[in-house]
């Protein structure tokens, strides 16, 4: 009884809880994001995109598009808001 208990007991405790740990940060992390920092991740996409593509900003406009609206929710109060200005005029050149 001990022996097979303990060895299920060590076993299993350890990955469900790291995929307790791991789910529980990232629903945390997702949850606290938009009152925290709203279009956190439209701005880290536009990042990505932009060194995908060579800093062609024009490649990029459904991410740049994504980050215009989600200013527009949260009236630009976000601090990733404050560069959208800039990659406009660079698309409109």
């Amino acid at each position: 009884w001990a022996g097979p208990t303990s060895g299920s007991a060590t076993k299993s405790p350890n990955p469900q809880h790291r995929r307790r740990s791991s789910g529980g940060s990232k629903r945390r992390s997702e949850m606290a994001q938009p009152s925290k920092e709203p279009c956190k991740k439209e701005a880290c996409d536009i990042q990505a995109c932009l060194s995908k593509n060579l800093f062609d900003s024009k490649k990029c406009l459904k991410v740049i598009q994504s980050l215009q609206s989600c200013c527009e929710q949260c009236e630009y109060k976000s601090t990733h808001c404050g560069s959208l200005s800039g990659l406009l005029k660079n698309i409109s050149k």
